[in-house]
């Protein structure tokens, strides 16, 4: 093999001579670290690393959203049912019938248990604060006592509801800057 000064073989090691060769503009390398070779796999690993990058961003958005429609969904169901309970308890304690309502609140009650279970799968660390505020949401339906008592319940039921917002929010805030 002819040297690069003066074309005299020299002796090129096993490995070396198993690498691909590169030509250049005058000259043939036989080494592992051609720099053509190592701007190709530069550029390779580049891209491998921001396809990479982009799927984790994209994915990260997509679990996002799906938390925010579960949030949205459980903490709207509640709301509805709240409400619900209240104008039941509100009619039972001024001795009114309360026979119709109490199927409303039935009615919103079986749209609370869905995305009580979305949100707790798909975001697992708010699955106490969820149940937290299903709980308060049965709060009226224990005052037995008086409307002071509604208005306490109610109050209690809103207060977890927004503590579950918060934390979602704070959650979901976090994973959106970490990207």
């Amino acid at each position: 093999m002819p040297d690069h000064a003066g074309g005299t073989p020299r002796w090129v090691p096993p490995a070396v001579r198993a690498t691909t060769t590169c030509e250049g503009d005058r000259h043939v390398h036989r080494h592992r670290r051609c720099p053509r070779h190592a701007g190709a796999l530069l550029t390779g690993v580049l891209a491998h690393v921001s396809q990479r990058a982009e799927r984790q961003a994209a994915e990260s958005a997509a679990r996002r959203a799906e938390g925010l429609a579960a949030v949205t969904e459980l903490v709207t169901a509640l709301a509805d049912h709240r409400r619900a309970m209240w104008v039941r308890e509100d009619l039972r304690l001024r001795g009114e019938d309360w026979t119709e309502v109490r199927a409303d609140s039935h009615a919103t009650w079986s749209a609370v248990p869905a995305p009580l279970l979305w949100v707790s799968l798909v975001l697992p660390f708010l699955a106490h604060p969820a149940q937290d505020v299903n709980r308060a949401v049965y709060g009226p339906r224990e005052a037995r006592a008086g409307h002071g008592v509604l208005a306490e319940a109610q109050e209690r039921a809103i207060q977890r509801a927004d503590v579950l917002v918060e934390v979602a929010g704070a959650a979901l805030d976090a994973e959106r800057t970490c990207l």
